[in-house]
């Protein structure tokens, strides 16, 4: 089994911070970007969310 010396060669961690520069993208577009109240909240919570999934 092929094991990783830092967390950032973890698949799963890769994705996240994929996912969290997607996320960032599409709130920083249209009615999001003017909504800062829902704009916030939506990234706190993906953060949230994957700082739990991925056990930091």
């Amino acid at each position: 089994m092929a094991g990783f010396r830092k967390f950032e060669d973890i698949i799963a961690w890769q994705k996240a911070r994929e996912a969290n520069k997607l996320i960032y993208k599409h709130t920083a577009e249209n009615n999001f970007s003017r909504d800062f109240e829902l704009r916030n909240q939506i990234r706190r919570d993906f953060r949230l969310f994957s700082r739990s999934h991925l056990g930091r």
